[in-house]
């Protein structure tokens, strides 16, 4: 009695999609860094202050400011604030 083939996508993931090079991962994980530094600029000096008060902490509390306030000045954050604006609109509405 023969054992039936192993299916071809065991993890939802075809087998051929699972093959990338270091470099094509290393690219990614710049570019997913990159896209949440300018999407989540709003939430970054948080982040930062929770770290803590050490040297290396203040240094990136600084950088996240200044990261924060240049979006807001160039007006990259007006997006984000339609967003959150529109679900706390919605969120309040739902509740009433």
């Amino acid at each position: 009695m023969q054992r039936p083939p192993p299916p071809k996508i065991t993890d939802g993931i075809p087998a051929g999609a699972s093959r990338n090079t270091p470099l094509q991962l290393v690219l990614m994980l710049v570019i997913g860094t990159a896209l949440l530094a300018l999407f989540a600029s709003r939430s970054l000096p948080t982040w930062a202050e929770a770290k803590g008060d050490g040297t290396i902490a203040m240094v990136v509390d600084d950088w996240a400011e200044r990261w924060a306030d240049g979006l807001e000045r160039l007006g990259l954050t007006r997006p984000h604030d339609v967003v959150r604006r529109a679900i706390r609109r919605a969120e309040l509405k739902r509740w009433k």
